[in-house]
């Protein structure tokens, strides 16, 4: 288990920086559904720029491999099969295959993950954050709505502008 302590400053580089803020969120959008916040932070803070983690076997099934020679980015994972108890997540940097769809974030994601991370920043560091949804959407590029008809559906894409972060080495 990952030491509250080292959680808890995670946290608080996330929680003082809008723009830390975004991109954790981001990353969570994007990346494996089986990590947890915890592991997502571990990774985040060690790996400048990531844009989409997933285990080895999560970029197979998406038809993408890592490349040899690639080291992956340890984080702790107490369900490993493993002794070890780490196991390792590779960014799409690391990979080569299948071009991928492009992953729209939608308003909805960015709320949900929103509120997630203000209750973990709260629970870990007992501060609120001071950046709203709003401005952590923009941030993103997560803007208007077209909505388009078909027959009787209503699709509504949200589209994502390229944003980049840059991070304090």
């Amino acid at each position: 288990m990952v030491e509250f302590e080292k959680v808890q400053g995670l946290v608080q580089n996330i929680a003082s920086d809008e723009e830390r803020f975004a991109g954790f969120i981001r990353l969570r959008a994007r990346s494996d559904e089986g990590l947890d916040y915890t592991q997502l932070l571990t990774v985040f803070d060690q790996w400048d720029g990531v844009a989409e983690i997933h285990t080895y076997d999560g970029w197979k099934k998406r038809k993408r491999f890592v490349r040899r020679g690639e080291h992956g980015i340890p984080y702790a994972d107490e369900n490993s099969p493993f002794r070890s108890k780490v196991s390792y997540a590779f960014d799409i940097s690391q990979t080569d295959g299948v071009p991928l769809p492009k992953r729209i974030i939608t308003q909805e994601q960015v709320s949900e993950l929103y509120d997630d991370l203000c209750d973990l920043c709260e629970a870990y560091t007992g501060e609120q954050i001071t950046f709203s949804k709003e401005d952590i959407a923009h941030r993103l590029g997560v803007a208007k709505k077209i909505e388009k008809e078909k027959g009787n559906e209503r699709t509504v894409a949200v589209h994502e502008s390229n944003v980049t972060r840059k991070r304090d080495a």
